[in-house]
């Protein structure tokens, strides 16, 4: 069998995992139990087994320790092909101590590592039972077979509902590293913990109601504030420069042209009344300039403390792009080690309908693409967001409902929370929003209550100021 039937991307992904990461190592090596060489190749299963006994014995994985320990395997070794390859690759590692050890996707490097090391156990099984029938050992045919089992510790895995503790307490504590995208004030009491791994969120409003503005502000939030990894799909809406002005102008904290903005100071809001809002007026004489581009650039670098992008941005043209296409951008960044912890798609009525659909009435491609893009937040366990047009009677309505969706209301039982944005044309002078959930499946919610936002547009920023 030779290594280059295994990705060697999968393999650095699944060994960066394990040493950056205690969470990863402790699923993985509990999953595993007493294998030791779950890799196919010699010098992986050498990593694996220094971060098994490092785990064994301080219950977390070992980081920048995997250099001494390698440095003390070398000493004791001859130089051969083996020790080269492990040198190269933990030399390599420098820059991504500290990028993967923030928060990794635990859940879908554990799902690779399953699915990798039951298609190691297969090759082995499948070799065995070739040289048994070369052999006509058919008992030892018969006994690979009967022992063989794939792996199966993945969070798709079955569970023993009543005596699996682990499973209980991952499921009760709700982790705060779940939560991949965090506001302050009223807004973050709306959102609450609902913007996690695993949950598929949209935003319903009207065309021109800021959709994108929104979609930005949480890819913004999500890459910079929270440091998660992003992946932003603008599939038609906008092109590739106008949606680098506007993450250029949220960077700069300033507009790209020379004019007056409005900015809010304080939200003044009781439930039942009109809300007020005070501004301030900024003045910018000139447009923008290079260096003020590049400070933003830099700014955002040192916010993020990450020598590469957290965010990464696609742009493609108008009903071109499917959740399959989706689904293979995310794949390839994944072969570089870039797992998306959260995915954002502007937006996902432009979508191109699946492959498998194209022949059947819009409705049901609809509901199709909309299916997909659950499958993608629980496939790669991240949280993806989206936007969706709301029907012709939302253009006056005071508050967004349920009957308020367009094409197919399927699309209300996919998400995991759907979020209104109302907003009347004195709020929309004003810069302000109201929020209500529309439908929300982990908590009670009223399509009537609302948290209010006030922004400037101008800043690429829809939300400074909120209050219930």
């Amino acid at each position: 069998m030779k290594s280059s039937k295994y990705s060697s991307e999968e393999v650095r992904t699944l060994l960066i995992g394990m040493i950056t990461s205690s969470d990863v190592l402790g699923k993985i090596v509990a999953g595993l139990g007493s294998e030791k060489k779950p890799f196919q190749s010699k010098w992986s299963n050498q990593i694996y087994s220094w971060c098994h006994k490092f785990y064994q014995e301080y219950r977390r994985a070992p980081g920048k320790s995997i250099q001494s320990i390698f440095n003390g395997y070398a000493s004791k070794q001859k130089v051969d092909s083996t020790i080269e390859q492990m040198e190269s690759f933990l030399s390599s590692l420098s820059g991504s101590y500290e990028s993967e050890a923030k928060e990794p996707n635990v859940d879908y490097l554990v799902d690779v590592a399953s699915d990798h090391f039951s298609a190691v156990r297969y090759a082995r099984l499948r070799d065995e039972l070739e040289q048994g029938l070369l052999d006509k050992d058919y008992k030892a045919v018969a006994a690979a077979v009967t022992h063989f089992h794939p792996v199966s510790f993945a969070t798709s895995a079955v569970v023993e509902v009543f005596t699996d503790k682990g499973a209980w307490r991952e499921a009760l504590e709700a982790p705060e590293e779940d939560v991949l995208i965090e506001y302050s004030g009223a807004l973050g009491e709306f959102f609450s913990s609902h913007l996690q791994r695993d949950g598929f969120i949209a935003f319903l409003a009207p065309e021109k109601r800021g959709k994108s503005f929104w979609l930005i502000d949480m890819a913004w939030q999500a890459a910079v504030k929270c440091k998660h990894r992003t992946f932003f799909f603008s599939v038609g809406d906008m092109s590739r420069r106008q949606m680098m002005r506007r993450f250029g102008v949220r960077a700069a904290g300033r507009p790209v042209a020379a004019g007056t903005i409005n900015v809010p100071y304080k939200l003044i809001y009781s439930e039942g009344e009109e809300p007020r809002v005070r501004i301030e007026e900024r003045e910018y004489g000139k447009p923008i300039s290079k260096a003020e581009w590049m400070a933003a650039q830099e700014k955002v670098l040192q916010l993020t403390s990450h020598s590469s992008s957290l965010l990464r941005l696609s742009c493609t043209s108008n009903s071109s792009t499917k959740v399959e296409d989706i689904r293979n951008s995310l794949d390839e960044a994944i072969k570089e080690g870039w797992v998306a912890d959260v995915v954002v798609i502007d937006y996902a009525d432009i979508l191109a309908p699946e492959a498998g659909v194209r022949g059947e009435d819009f409705r049901q491609q609809t509901n199709d693409t909309w299916k997909a893009l659950r499958r993608l937040s629980q496939d790669y366990h991240c949280l993806v967001v989206t936007a969706t047009q709301s029907d012709a009677a939302s253009y006056d309505a005071r508050i967004i409902r349920k009957k308020n969706f367009s094409e197919d209301k399927r699309k209300l039982a996919h998400v995991t929370g759907m979020a209104g944005l109302n907003q009347t044309e004195e709020e929309k002078r004003k810069g302000l929003y109201r929020l209500n959930w529309v439908v929300l499946r982990e908590a009670m919610s009223f399509e009537s209550k609302c948290v209010v936002v006030a922004g400037c547009l101008a800043l690429s920023r829809p939300v400074i100021r909120s209050a219930w």
